[in-house]
């Protein structure tokens, strides 16, 4: 090449896609002499591909307003698909890896171009079938016979895969002895291989380490509801007590967010992710040599988190923690890691309560609710969600869309009550809850019944408790998970209400000191809550009823209701960690109705009823 068109250092593919400050004229004389010599030629605008045929997204790499007009910002993802994943925006960005310059778009809100990570084959709820492996090695003191005893106790048909070597004394149950001596990653790789081989109807495979001990009844526990998310990679059942992964106050899963783990010792994986990393045979260290054996450099957790980070899946822990280490010092060989093999890199789990201690006695909240590790609540029944509208499809939009973007608690069942709403109102919110992945079910009205018939109608199809949210009524983040906490934290609340703008009591204006009220109670006992967005408690439905249809229009519905229930026994909390917007009114001012007129002949029926205070 001729050193008067000899291109700068490192800029060579940036020349050929035109990706510099080169003047122009220079920047077509080294295209075209590229091309002459085989270096390739600029690169052409390809087509966006649908989200579902990419399977290669990685990181955030950045955030822009979406073409839909949005409110939310989108979220463009790195893609490894060279040459066919590039968005309006990628060219904009300047970024030089190779991996992170072509990218797709994910949008909340836009139906037709659903971009980004492509939805996880839905796990099942119930696990019912585990392939469980031991892996064991030589130890000076040997811990596997308590270990195989104390898996047994906690319900597991656990089999022994050992190396050549190891003391066997005292157990109980199925054991394979490797005929040569394979080292822990070869050891723990192939157990994944046997298990899945063996028990080909297994849908979670579950792999000990032998030092450790298991609390008792951990795989029913297990067996209600074992997975935090759709994708999960691995649950880790170990949860040691160190800066980064120290416990919190929440009782739940917890997402790990390294690569880096805190351990092998006791690990469970899907059936499709544990297929999946019975494939990853080699490591790729951050020099980007590929090592043959990476229990040589690694440790087991580590090439385990590697691998759940390959497949875009994410790893979790419980607090508290269901297993303990027994053992002092390591049998993994770490080559010249002498600080692994003597053992410091254990670390005891100071959140054990012990074998004798189930896990039902360590979650007293399950199966009711759990954290699902995301920070959101886990339920065990969905959460109805009875949104009663009549047009306002603009209002209805904003709702279902701070719904679908600060629920936090999963499962959730949409309940939409239309009242009567004008032609394609229903067709309009089905796509919409369709582009936000919604679970939506409908009711229609031929005509406007009134707030309280719709509400009704939605709370009788519920099927677990209820949140009746007004479709003028927009959720923040945090709001559902610490409106659930308050309700489930005591079964004599009947409901829960969130702080809001105004609503006299229930306004955050009464409130102006909360930010310096660390160590406060976070809820308040009231005679009632506004039913914008109020949290009830199915069995107080039960027993109390639903909304007095004598009060169509909703007004004075709310004061009935909590009247009822704080007659029957139950209380009426409000939330002071959650907040809700409100805008106030909005129905009314758009129906033409007469509000104070109406306030008036609520209060009058309340009266004469003896539920008005």
């Amino acid at each position: 090449m001729p050193a008067s068109l000899k291109p700068p250092r490192g800029r060579l593919l940036e020349i050929c896609e035109g990706r510099t400050r080169l003047p122009p004229e220079t920047v077509a004389k080294y295209q075209a002499l590229f091309a002459t010599l085989g270096y390739g030629t600029p690169v052409a605008e390809p087509e966006v591909l649908d989200s579902q045929a990419c399977r290669l997204l990685g990181d955030v790499i950045h955030r822009e307003p979406c073409h839909c007009g949005s409110q939310q910002k989108i979220a463009v993802h790195a893609c490894a698909l060279h040459g066919k994943c590039i968005p309006e925006s990628a060219q904009r960005l300047k970024i030089k890896d190779e991996t992170t310059r072509h990218a797709l778009r994910d949008c909340d809100t836009c139906p037709d171009r659903r971009t980004g990570p492509p939805a996880p084959h839905p796990l099942p709820r119930h696990v019912t079938r585990f392939a469980v492996g031991i892996t064991s090695a030589p130890r000076p003191r040997p811990t596997l016979a308590r270990c195989v005893a104390s898996v047994i106790g906690a319900g597991f048909a656990p089999t022994v895969y050992a190396e050549p070597g190891t003391d066997l004394t005292g157990v109980s149950c199925p054991v394979v002895v490797r005929p040569e001596r394979l080292g822990c990653w070869r050891n723990y790789v192939q157990t994944l291989r046997d298990l899945l081989a063996a028990e080909p109807r297994a849908q979670a495979i579950v792999i000990f380490q032998d030092d450790i001990v298991v609390a008792q009844r951990t795989r029913e526990f297990l067996e209600h509801d074992l997975w935090p998310s759709d994708r999960t990679g691995v649950v880790s059942l170990y949860s040691p007590d160190f800066k980064l992964y120290e416990a919190r106050e929440k009782t739940g899963w917890k997402r790990i967010h390294s690569q880096w783990l805190m351990g092998a010792c006791a690990m469970v994986y899907p059936r499709e992710v544990a297929e999946a990393l019975s494939r990853h045979t080699t490591w790729r260290g951050g020099a980007k040599r590929t090592i043959k054996d990476p229990a040589k450099w690694k440790a087991v957790d580590t090439w385990i988190g590697h691998a759940v980070h390959a497949e875009k899946r994410h790893a979790y822990y419980p607090n508290p923690s269901l297993c303990q280490h027994i053992a002092e010092t390591s049998s993994i060989g770490h080559g010249g890691n002498n600080s692994l093999r003597r053992g410091r890199h254990f670390r005891r789990s100071g959140k054990f309560a012990g074998e004798a201690i189930t896990p039902f006695d360590l979650f007293p909240d399950h199966p009711a609710v759990r954290f699902n590790g995301d920070g959101g609540l886990r339920l065990a029944e969905p959460l109805s969600v009875v949104i009663p509208a009549w047009n306002c499809f603009d209002l209805t939009k904003r709702c279902l869309q701070a719904l679908a973007a600060n629920a936090g608690v999963e499962p959730l069942d949409v309940i939409y009550v239309d009242n009567g709403s004008e032609p394609g109102v229903v067709d309009q919110v089905h796509n919409l809850a369709t582009a936000l992945r919604l679970p939506l079910r409908m009711i229609t009205f031929p005509e406007n019944r009134g707030f309280c018939p719709a509400a009704n109608a939605g709370m009788a199809a519920a099927r677990g408790d209820v949140l009746l949210l007004n479709n003028d009524c927009y959720i923040h983040p945090g709001c559902l998970p610490a409106m659930l906490r308050h309700m489930l934290s005591d079964p004599k609340v009947a409901s829960v209400g969130p702080l809001t703008a105004d609503h006299g009591s229930q306004s955050i204006k009464r409130h102006p000191d909360l930010a310096k009220q660390r160590g406060q109670r976070k809820s308040l006992t009231r005679n009632m809550v506004v039913g914008f967005c109020q949290l009830k408690r199915k069995e107080a439905l039960q027993q109390i009823g639903l909304l007095d249809d004598n009060l169509p229009h909703g007004l004075g519905t709310d004061d009935d209701w909590c009247h009822r229930a704080r007659a029957a026994g139950w209380k009426v909390l409000l939330a002071l960690d959650a907040f809700a917007d409100h805008d106030h009114k909005s129905t009314f001012r758009r129906s033409g109705q007469d509000r104070k007129a109406l306030q008036r002949e609520a209060v009058s029926y309340l009266k004469e009823k003896g539920t008005w205070k």
